[in-house]
């Protein structure tokens, strides 16, 4: 039962007019507000919108850093800084990918997220490895601006309030 929207009348709550008055009744549908908890259930919640938006532009940047190291593997002859860059591009398309899918509250987004990731982790600490006996510093360097944060960023993925979330 409710009540007409005209007269104040109990109707019965499938009448699309009042039995008493003639007046139209909204249809049901339209008589259920928005709750609070439909929003948040229908967004992702700010942490993963946070996180996905800093890892789509810190991924932005890899995808730049690695055509930087294309166009100097280019100059050099170097072909094992093209194929960083290349493993780089991918790496980075990947986990935009993935941030994606987590922004649709989609699991296989952190199952992505983490594969391009644990990739881009290797072939950063290979590449630092690689220039540890030149330039501990620069070896040094590499792992504390790459590596620290992509590990970061996939413990704070994986944590349980976030992963909750993810379908």
């Amino acid at each position: 039962m409710k009540n007409c929207i005209a007269c104040n009348q109990p109707i019965a709550a499938e009448v699309k007019f009042c039995p008493h008055c003639g007046a139209k009744q909204p249809s049901q549908t339209a008589n259920i507000p928005n709750t609070a908890e439909q929003e948040a259930q229908a967004k992702p919640p700010t942490i993963i919108i946070i996180l996905a938006v800093l890892t789509i532009c810190g991924s932005l940047f890899g995808i730049g850093r690695a055509l930087l190291y294309d166009l100097f593997g280019s100059a050099t002859n170097d072909d094992s800084i093209r194929i960083r860059a290349i493993i780089y591009v991918v790496t980075s398309v990947g986990t935009i990918l993935g941030a994606v899918f987590m922004l649709l509250k989609q699991r296989k987004g952190l199952y992505i997220y983490t594969v391009f990731q644990v990739i881009y982790i290797a072939t950063v600490i290979y590449a630092a490895s690689a220039h540890s006996h030149k330039d501990e510093n620069l070896s040094s360097a590499m792992l504390v601006f790459f590596v620290v944060p992509a590990i970061l960023f996939l413990i704070l993925y994986w944590l349980k309030d976030i992963r909750k979330h993810l379908k």
